[in-house]
């Protein structure tokens, strides 16, 4: 085995085919689509795959603080979760004390005697 055919063996990266090369005896439809595949890879883009730039409030955020490993996620969990306890909490504590003034308002005839 030549060192090519290891390689392709070897690498899942697919290598193109060698097109430069043409036959002496060739004919007029395999040169042209020697040509179609030439134009194809010369088209195709070479290098690793760019970087979107992140556009969203959420693509933001995960490019920010997921993509990098950090541990601020776990901070703004316990951070939200703590907040909309204090919030129901407070919430609560409110309509408890509403009602209570409510009814503490009305006059009540505690008085049973029939």
């Amino acid at each position: 085995m030549n060192f090519i055919q290891i390689r392709r063996l070897t690498t899942k990266i697919p290598i193109p085919p060698v097109l430069s090369v043409e036959r002496a005896g060739t004919s007029a439809a395999d040169t042209a689509r020697i040509n179609r595949l030439i134009n194809f890879y010369k088209k195709v883009p070479k290098g690793p795959r760019p970087i979107p730039e992140p556009k969203s409030l959420i693509d933001k955020y995960r490019a920010k603080y997921i993509h990098t490993n950090s541990a601020m996620p776990l901070v703004h969990i316990i951070a939200a979760v703590m907040g909309i306890g204090y919030l129901l909490d407070y919430q609560f504590h409110l309509s408890k004390s509403f009602f209570g003034l409510l009814f503490d308002l009305i006059p009540v005839n505690r008085n049973f005697d029939g």
